[in-house]
Order: C-alpha cells, then structure tokens, then sequence
C-alpha cells in the first residue's frame, strides 16, 4: 500500500512493505527542496526498509520454535547541500538512522559524503560528467548475519570509500539513455557478534552447550561471528 503527494519542492509519501511479509510494518517520509541560485538544499526525513536480505526486507520464521525476526527499517533525517557554478559542482550530505526489527536488536547508522564534479561536455540531447566522491558510514553494531536477534544487513563499525562516478545521459528521438558508473577503492571494519545479539539467556545457553563439548566429534561450535578489516576495489555499472 502506498500514498504520495508531490509539489517542485515537497513530497510526502506514506505506505507499508507488502502486506504478504512475515515482518511487514508501515514506512514513508517527507523530503523538501529548495534552491537559490546556484545553491541547492534538500532536507529528508524518512522510515524506509532496509532491503539487503530476506530477513532484513520481509522477515523470517523458525519452523521449529516459531520465532519471528526480521523487517528491519531505517527511521531518521538527511541533509544535503550542493552549489553548481556553469559546468562546476560540489556537493555534502550527512544522515542519522535509528534501524529496529521485529526480535532484531536496535541499532544506529551515521553516513557523511561529499563529491564534486565537471561536465566534459553538455550539449542540447547529449551530457558527460565525470567527478570524485567521498563517503564515511558507521554502524553502532554489527547486524549482518541471520541467527536470531541479527538483521541480515551490512552494518560494518567503520566503511570509506573513494570513487570517481562516471554519468552519461542522452537522448535521440523517441529514444532516451543513461549510464551510471564509478570505479574506486573502499575499506571496511566489522567487530566480533554474538550469535545471539538479543537474547543473553539463548547466547548463554549456546555459548555453554560449546564449552561442554556436545558438538559431534571433530566439530567445533564457535559462539561468536568473528570480526574482520577489508580493503579492496568497487565498481558499479548501471
């Protein structure tokens, strides 16, 4: 279900994730732009789904027990700045989301970016612009697995990346195209995670059943996802 209103410079939606999920819950916002000149400003304020998984997006249940969990949305506010001058351009944002679930453990995002770019050319049906982008984000903990309490969603505890987009837009006749694509390089660090972040009688119990040894022979139980640093190079192509 879903309701939009839209000016030029407000839009107000609101709406739920499909009815048919485990874990389906409402979701919407209210964004309003503004600009002076060459100057641009966006405010956002929102509740949106976190789509990465399954369990993020529409929830999950154990067959078993019957726990539900999953369904996992972002609420919170963005801000974004940005000033253009002929065929020059920088840009800012910055964001705050407090992410919940259903049985998911609460969790805090931050995200700062900035960028700038220059149109190589630009001509009445045909724009080449290329730039360079930054963006830090943050995790309060880290959600990304799929046992009971996790989301099922990246949430590395510290993420940079730097990347040079590419945007070529035209059009001929009746027909119009885009392509949207970036290449760079980014790091991320992700710490430790029970396997059972909400419930500290079920990671007890787990953590209790490895210590005493009940694994089959040869097998070892961990209790815990371990953490992990990567660094490497991303691209995108759309």
């Amino acid at each position: 279900l879903a309701l939009a209103y839209e000016t030029r410079h407000l839009k107000v939606d609101i709406g739920s994730t499909p009815l048919g999920f485990t874990a389906a819950t409402l979701a919407g916002g209210l964004s309003y732009n503004e600009t002076f000149g060459g100057v641009s400003l966006k405010v956002d304020v929102s509740r949106r789904a976190v789509t990465d998984s399954l369990l993020s997006y529409a929830g999950t249940v154990d067959d078993r027990t019957g726990q539900k969990w999953g369904g996992v949305t972002a609420t919170g506010g963005r801000a974004e700045v940005g000033v253009e001058e002929g065929p020059f351009g920088v840009y800012g944002y910055g964001s705050y989301h407090l992410l919940s679930g259903k049985n998911v453990v609460r969790n805090s995002r931050f995200e700062a970016g900035a960028g700038a770019f220059y149109k190589l050319f630009r001509e009445e049906d045909n724009e080449l612009t290329v730039g360079v982008s930054l963006t830090a984000m943050g995790y309060d903990k880290n959600l990304r697995y799929f046992t009971f309490g996790h989301g099922g969603y990246f949430s590395p505890q510290r993420y940079l990346s730097l990347s040079l987009p590419v945007e070529w837009t035209g059009r001929s006749g009746a027909l119009s195209y885009k392509l949207d694509a970036s290449v760079g390089v980014q790091t991320f660090r992700e710490n430790d995670a029970p396997y059972f972040p909400g419930s500290s009688a079920l990671q007890a119990e787990w953590e209790s059943l490895a210590t005493v040894g009940a694994a089959p022979t040869g097998v070892t139980w961990k209790t815990f996802y371990p953490g992990q640093t990567k660094t490497g190079l991303g691209f995108r192509i759309t």
